[in-house]
């Protein structure tokens, strides 16, 4: 490679972050990575722990090249003086600069294969590139993910992305040299939830509010950090307040301020419901192209989860909507219940049926609020209750579902054909909230 001219490089980018204080110890997923193949992926929310997991397996290992990828890497030459920065210590790599002046012909046709080559003598190497998702430039993209075809087999490279993964992903799974670990891996489950809760609190947390907690945030580890320095101001027995200030922030800053206009107000419409398919986009928004649009999205975040009828938006970003929607559009919340009643297909089809036993009408009108953000106090309140019969209530849902956990029966309950109903049992009408209640539980393809 020719070139005399170096551009600095921010060393920190080079180097594995400093765990944070009461970071958990995933023996399970550390395992996985010491185990994986050539390739290892992971893919998740931001906030899910990939960066954490990555950190605390780099330390264990003696010869791991690592950088960080910023959102100034809009560029290739930016991106590949990065990536030679961090991987002259392994290979022979001279310090010239290869990229004066970025052209494709230069990145492909002279510094990949050098490194390409130069890796051939880097045997027992592992290079880890944490925060892929924020490299949009696609010749740059394309050229990170052509290196790592070409890598020879004795180098390993991990992953990280906060977007669905895409270029030779596919290929490498088929040619079975890629480990995966997904946002289903990094979710925390009830003995982390209950550890890290504990942990940044500073005291031991009742069952009943780790529970609470790890349904809210569906096991997301940051919102699990968040609702752990939330409780340091209410006490161990809680109840976690409604609404969040940090978890708000940290959407705003990592997601509602990094959408288009057109974007936010999509994700601040589509919030009404749990998941929602393009079709349905449209009718809620009212915006023929809400369907695309919604589609561009959750190609750059995995907030949006891909489903076999839609996408679904994460339960801890959905409760941040409905904030926002209210305080922002406060008249909006009954406009897209009905909006949203209007577009579902299926009616009222009857009981649910599991093992012959049929859930009262009471007990369906429970399984429909647990489908949405509101917790089982929110839920008495809107039913008219006490909180201890809608507790009650839940735990007959369970048994009869023959689950142990809120997010379970509300899956058993779809599964089974749970009905959608206008208004609760009693002949009462729903107020806003609990007309979305229904309606989350009741929406289907349009």
């Amino acid at each position: 490679m020719s070139g005399s001219h170096r551009t600095a490089v921010v060393r920190t980018r080079l180097r594995p972050p400093v765990a944070p204080r009461h970071a958990l110890h995933r023996a399970g997923l550390l395992a996985v990575l010491d185990a994986g193949e050539q390739v290892t992926l992971v893919a998740a929310p931001r906030g899910s722990g990939k960066t954490v997991l990555l950190a605390q397996w780099a330390a264990g290992r003696d010869r791991t090249a690592w950088i960080t990828f910023s959102r100034h890497d809009d560029s290739a030459p930016a991106v590949w003086r990065a990536l030679l920065e961090a991987l002259r210590p392994f290979c022979g790599l001279d310090g010239s600069d290869p990229l004066p002046a970025g052209t494709r012909s230069v990145v492909f046709g002279e510094v990949l294969p050098d490194v390409v080559n130069a890796l051939h003598a880097a045997r027992g190497l592992t290079l880890v590139l944490d925060g892929l998702d924020v490299v949009d430039d696609p010749l740059t993209r394309q050229s990170l993910y052509e290196f790592v075809e070409r890598l020879p087999p004795h180098v390993r490279v991990v992953l990280a992305t906060a977007r669905p993964p895409g270029g030779p992903v596919a290929m490498v799974r088929a040619a079975g040299r890629l480990t995966e670990i997904t946002e289903d891996d990094l979710r925390l489950d009830p003995p982390d939830t209950a550890e890290l809760l504990s942990a940044v609190a500073g005291f031991p947390i009742a069952p009943s509010v780790v529970d609470d907690v790890r349904t809210r945030f569906d096991g997301w580890a940051t919102g699990v950090r968040l609702a752990g320095v939330a409780l340091r101001g209410v006490g161990g027995c809680g109840p976690l307040p409604a609404s969040l200030t940090e978890v708000e922030e940290y959407f705003s800053a990592e997601l509602l301020e990094r959408v288009t206009s057109a974007q936010r107000r999509l994700l601040l419409h589509c919030g009404v419901l749990d998941e929602v398919t393009p079709d349905g986009a449209e009718a809620l928004t009212g915006s023929p192209g809400a369907g695309e649009e919604l589609r561009a999205l959750a190609a750059s975040t995995l907030f949006l989860r891909r489903t076999p009828r839609g996408f679904r938006i994460h339960p801890a970003l959905r409760p941040v909507l409905h904030d926002v929607l209210v305080r922002e559009e406060p008249g909006m919340l009954p406009v897209l219940a009905e909006r949203a009643h209007r577009a579902a297909v299926r009616d009222d089809a009857g009981p649910v049926l599991v093992a012959g036993e049929p859930l009262s009408p009471r007990e369906l009108a429970v399984l429909r609020a647990l489908a949405g953000p509101l917790t089982l106090r929110e839920i008495a309140a809107e039913m008219h209750l006490s909180h201890n019969t809608v507790k009650t209530h839940v735990r007959s849902v369970f048994r009869k579902l023959r689950v142990h956990e809120r997010r379970a029966a509300v899956v058993a309950g779809r599964e089974r054909g749970e009905p959608a109903r206008r208004g609760l049992p009693g002949g009462r009408e729903p107020t806003a909230g609990g007309q979305l209640a229904t309606a989350r539980a009741s929406w289907r393809r349009a």
